[in-house]
Parts: structure tokens; sequence; C-alpha cells
């Protein structure tokens, strides 16, 4: 389904927003340690500001969950 996102689509939880994709540099969490994570994809709703990642940017996040997760 979250392939499926688009520019301007109907934020699902609000159901009054707008969806934007933004892809932007941040600081993430995992496993306690607060790691940079480069180019995340996400469409943010312009009113609840919910994000949604796409199953791509989802996957590189699992994959940097489980290399921390195996070096602790």
């Amino acid at each position: 389904m979250l392939n499926l996102l688009k520019n301007n689509d109907l934020c699902p939880i609000c159901e009054l927003g707008k969806l934007k994709e933004q892809v932007k540099d941040d600081m993430v969490n995992i496993c306690g340690k607060m790691i940079d994570v480069n180019d995340i994809r996400a469409f943010i709703c312009n009113i609840c500001n919910d994000g949604f990642f796409d199953d791509e940017t989802s996957k590189r996040l699992d994959e940097l969950v489980i290399l921390h997760r195996n070096n602790q």
C-alpha cells in the first residue's frame, strides 16, 4: 500500500490533510542509540504531521535495526 502513496493524497489518519513527499536526513533512535540516517523518504500530512514511509525506506530502517542489534 505505501508504495502507492503520492503527493496530495488524502491523509489516511486525519482524513483532512494532504500528503507531501519529503526526503531528508535525520537522527533516528535505533536500539537506544541515535544514528544519522541520510535520504529518509516519507509522506507527511500537512494537517496532523503524521508520516508514512514507503516500502524501500521501511526496509532500510529495518536493516539498520538488525545491524545495530547484532553489534550490541
